[in-house]
């Protein structure tokens, strides 16, 4: 029960962060995100812990294919993150998601 939990809570965590890329593609004149800032448009306090979690969490849609590291702590959406949050309303469907 507690493994089904962590991968909920794992899916939700990517959600959040490739929902977060999208606006940025759709909203700002530089379609990437710094670590820093992506982690603080997560709401995710500010501790090395939650650096090591958010960077955790872009290598997992980094291997999917959802979104790319850049340079310097930069990261940006794929277009196949933009086609999985606009294919699902927003909701996107990630690669290994649990049905509930």
């Amino acid at each position: 029960m507690n493994d089904n939990r962590a991968s909920l809570a794992l899916e939700i965590l990517k959600r959040s962060a490739l929902l977060v890329l999208y606006e940025v593609y759709q909203h700002e004149a530089q379609p990437y995100l710094e670590l820093k800032r992506l982690r603080e448009r997560m709401n995710l306090p500010h501790v090395g812990v939650a650096n090591d979690l958010v960077r955790g969490i872009l290598n997992y849609l980094q291997d999917d294919g959802y979104v790319q590291y850049l340079f310097d702590n930069r990261w940006q959406i794929t277009r196949e993150g933009i086609r999985s949050v606009e294919d699902n309303g927003h909701q996107s469907n990630l690669k290994g998601e649990m049905s509930c």
